[in-house]
């Protein structure tokens, strides 16, 4: 009975220190969660089907110290540990450079990182990170075409990866994988933007957008399980 014991509380601590959840979810149908926050509204820019988001890419963008990018879709970030955000497009043809979707995890406008899909020169995905309003990033080719596409921006302590996918099953990296702050960025989400123009504007049909990572316990309550770990062997021993 003590060593049923002991291997149920472990596991129950092993659960409570850290399990992969899906964390947010938003389908867009209709309406948006209560959760995003909207920086730079301009309402406008976008509306909502009765199964997507529809968002016109703004003028403007958040590089270099611009930042003045319009509707950044922001929400809180859901756990101090690791987390995968995940955007299905239905689609995107953007018909001029620097028209682009990002996917953000983002502390400050000048401190951030974006894992981007757009017209730079040719359809490409770019992959970077602003620290103190400095920009640096990497580019691969990448065009889905008119079809629907997965973005994928994932962190692992702090490091952060940009993957891709044309059917949300198989994925591909993208770019250069890269380490920003500390790893606990304040805010996850999206922006469309256009960094020069808006003569010919861009829509983004987004399906859904969906955040999954660790959940991790407050510390008093990890610390409360691990004293009653210690304590029970502690009274095997003396049972010995």
């Amino acid at each position: 009975m003590q060593r049923i014991s002991l291997a149920v509380l472990f596991a129950a601590l092993q659960c409570c220190i850290a399990s992969w959840d899906t964390l947010f979810f938003d389908d867009f149908n209709g309406s948006a969660s209560g959760a995003w926050s909207i920086t730079n509204e301009n309402p406008g820019l976008y509306s909502y089907t009765p199964t997507y988001l529809d968002l016109l890419c703004s003028a403007g963008t958040l590089s270099a110290g611009y930042n003045n990018a319009e509707n950044l879709f922001l929400i809180t970030n859901p756990t101090l540990g690791d987390f995968t955000a995940t955007m299905r497009v239905l689609s995107f043809s953007p018909p001029q450079s620097f028209q682009q979707i990002d996917v953000l995890a983002l502390d400050d406008v000048d401190n951030y990182v974006r894992a981007v899909y757009g017209r730079i020169g040719e359809p490409s995905l770019e992959f970077g990170a602003e620290t103190g309003g400095a920009w640096a990033s990497s580019i691969s080719p990448f065009d889905p075409g008119a079809s629907a596409f997965y973005m994928r921006l994932t962190k692992v302590g702090n490091v952060y990866s940009q993957f891709i996918s044309t059917d949300g099953t198989s994925w591909s990296q993208a770019n250069e994988t890269l380490a920003y702050g500390d790893g606990t960025p304040s805010y996850i989400g999206f922006v469309a933007s256009d960094t020069w123009n808006i003569a010919a504007p861009a829509d983004v049909q987004i399906d859904w957008f969906r955040v999954e990572g660790d959940v991790v316990p407050e510390p008093g309550a990890a610390a409360l399980m691990l004293g009653a770990l210690a304590a029970l062997a502690t009274r095997r021993k003396r049972r010995c």
